[in-house]
């Protein structure tokens, strides 16, 4: 029963210091890193590094600014985005990307963007108000007329199915 109690106690004495010392969220960091499959992302995570390390000092110092002026304007109530489920609003992030480009601070962007351009697209053809009513679905179907012009607006083609 003693030899139980010591080991628990030298546990829990453990736990503690290592809570305290934030040893625990390096190493919870990593392993979120790890479970998400981080190592997907790892080439872009590499690039985006070197992308911002070649800036100057004051290129940094540009970035934090615009960063924080473009993070406000993007929060206003008129550049928020609203829908059913957020009756507040969202950030733009369009609206984000945008400033810091027009700010001189363009963000890092991965060479092969298909997959953003078609997540950005396919919200704004999902949006309610850009949603084709017919009367044949209750909430509206897709509008591909929409998603296939924003493709080509942003310079992805679309592969038309066969």
């Amino acid at each position: 029963m003693q030899t139980r109690f010591k080991k628990l106690t030298v546990a829990a004495t453990a736990a503690v210091f290592l809570a305290s010392c934030s040893v625990i969220e390096t190493l919870d960091k990593r392993f979120v890193y790890w479970w998400n499959n981080g190592s997907a992302t790892r080439p872009y995570d590499k690039e985006e590094k070197a992308y911002y390390a070649q800036e100057t000092e004051a290129q940094k110092e540009n970035r934090k600014i615009n960063a924080v002026y473009c993070n406000e304007l993007g929060f206003l109530p008129e550049n928020r985005i609203y829908n059913e489920y957020r009756k507040n609003g969202m950030s733009n992030d369009h609206f984000f990307h945008q400033c810091m480009k027009d700010s001189g601070s363009p963000q890092y962007e991965p060479p092969d963007l298909k997959w953003r351009n078609d997540q950005y697209c396919s919200y704004l053809a999902l949006l309610p108000e850009n949603r084709i009513f017919d009367g044949k679905y209750k909430y509206g179907k897709f509008n591909s007329a929409l998603y296939d012009k924003c493709m080509r607006d942003r310079g992805t083609p679309v592969e038309k199915q066969q």
